[in-house]
């Protein structure tokens, strides 16, 4: 937010997001699943961090993040309707985090 002062009118954030915030989400259930498909607040945002890291699993607390990224665009783009807000993922490009995992095209190929 404190940098939304610097933005032209009609400017742009992109979010880098991920095909694992998705997956977090396909995950839920219910309610939990719900809050995650809507803007969160900051406050919202920093209670789910607190339950994804009190699962104690490295790939969910990644996964978990990048979805909060795609609640927090929501809510940018509600704040600030005269922004184009997105979150974007790059695709599965092999990385080292993803090496060994199958995905196979470099970060120059893209998806």
């Amino acid at each position: 937010d404190n940098f939304i002062k610097h933005l032209q009118p009609k400017g742009r954030i992109v979010n880098l997001g991920s095909g694992g915030g998705p997956n977090f989400v396909s995950t839920l259930r219910g309610k939990d699943k719900e809050r995650y498909m809507n803007a969160m607040s900051n406050d919202e945002i920093e209670a789910e961090i607190a339950k994804i890291e009190a699962m104690g699993e490295g790939f969910s607390s990644y996964q978990g993040s990048k979805a909060l990224v795609t609640c927090y665009t929501m809510a940018l783009a509600e704040k600030y309707p005269e922004l184009m807000c997105s979150s974007v993922s790059p695709g599965w490009i092999l990385t080292n985090m993803t090496r060994g995992m199958g995905a196979s095209k470099s970060p120059e190929e893209g998806t």
